[in-house]
């Protein structure tokens, strides 16, 4: 999953802030008509992830901050099997801040917790897996990658993004091309192998 990263959008996504449809959470953690919400600040994936809390009956929307599959396998991510993860390493842009905000969330003792991937996990097991993701995050993460040793920091790199698209852009007719080639060489096989 990670090597196909350099695939995934990299720009903004419009959302219609223009229209006035998004809103800034409030500093003080509530959640505009969702008063029974506390909205936490869980950087690390990105800069503005927020995590969102219901105290009453401890349910916690993570989001991405952590998550319940191997993002990272091809095979994790089709059977599903559960298993508390940082988050996932092909996106992250900041493993310091992803470190501390899974220590938030471990703080907030969820009763279920519900990720951006994966199915949702409950009880004590839950609570004990994540505490441990915490405690043994540095081990977890990964060792080598652009965003390990050094945090991306967008506000500032959007001049260098020009140049990362246009690489990204050639990587992506380089994969397409070998995609073809792939699907002549085999569709050749086949009718060789029907003649």
């Amino acid at each position: 999953m990670a090597r196909l990263s350099f695939l995934y959008p990299r720009g903004p996504i419009d959302l219609g802030n223009d229209r006035g449809l998004l809103l800034a959470l409030p500093p003080n953690g509530s959640v505009p008509f969702l008063p029974d919400w506390q909205s936490h600040h869980t950087p690390g994936h990105s800069p503005g992830h927020v995590s969102l809390f219901r105290g009453h009956d401890r349910v916690l929307i993570a989001g991405d901050a952590v998550v319940a599959v191997r993002q990272e396998s091809a095979l994790a991510v089709m059977t599903q099997r559960a298993e508390l993860r940082p988050p996932p390493a092909y996106y992250t842009i900041d493993w310091d801040a992803a470190e501390r905000s899974v220590r938030v969330l471990a703080q907030l003792q969820p009763e279920v917790l519900s990720t951006g991937h994966g199915t949702t996990l409950r009880g004590l097991g839950m609570r004990t897996a994540l505490h441990a993701l915490a405690d043994t995050f540095r081990q977890k993460m990964p060792h080598h990658g652009r965003y390990v040793d050094h945090p991306a920091h967008p506000e500032h790199e959007r001049a260098a993004g020009v140049a990362s698209q246009r690489a990204d852009a050639r990587r992506r007719r380089q994969v397409a091309a070998a995609a073809a080639v792939g699907v002549a060489v085999a569709t050749y096989y086949r009718r060789r192998a029907r003649a």
